[in-house]
């Protein structure tokens, strides 16, 4: 009976980590004065994806680097709906926690203060 619910609790555990995250939310584009839907997802093997369904667009994050902030940075290759979406934004996610629940959001053309491309909202992790 031990070994049972020992090998449950393995299953159960790895099952848990090979789940992808999935975080969602509104984000703010100061260009258009408009929010919209923001779904990011992690899958198991760290690939990044975005997707703005109310943009019909939707891509991937290419992983560039980490600053000493904890800011990670990526490059949006936007995949599908590249007539609706700008291609080739830098996208920074910001962790606002430890539990890794809620993700700060910004993506922008240029870092200019007046980079009318600029996204910005915070994305909340799913819970099944």
């Amino acid at each position: 009976m031990k070994k049972l619910v020992l090998a449950c609790l393995v299953f159960s555990a790895t099952y848990l980590n090979a789940q992808n995250k999935v975080y969602e939310g509104d984000v703010y584009q100061a260009g258009v004065d408009e929010t919209y839907k923001a779904v990011l997802t992690i899958t198991k093997d760290n690939q990044y994806k975005i997707d703005y369904p109310d943009s019909k667009c939707s891509g991937v994050l290419k992983f560039v680097e980490e600053d000493d902030l904890g800011f990670l940075k990526f490059q949006e290759n936007i995949t599908k709906g590249k007539e609706f979406c700008v291609n080739g934004l830098n996208v920074y996610l910001y962790y606002m926690d430890a539990d890794k629940t809620q993700v700060n959001f910004k993506a922008e053309a240029t870092e200019a203060e007046d980079d009318e491309m600029r996204t910005i909202g915070d994305l909340y992790l799913k819970q099944d």
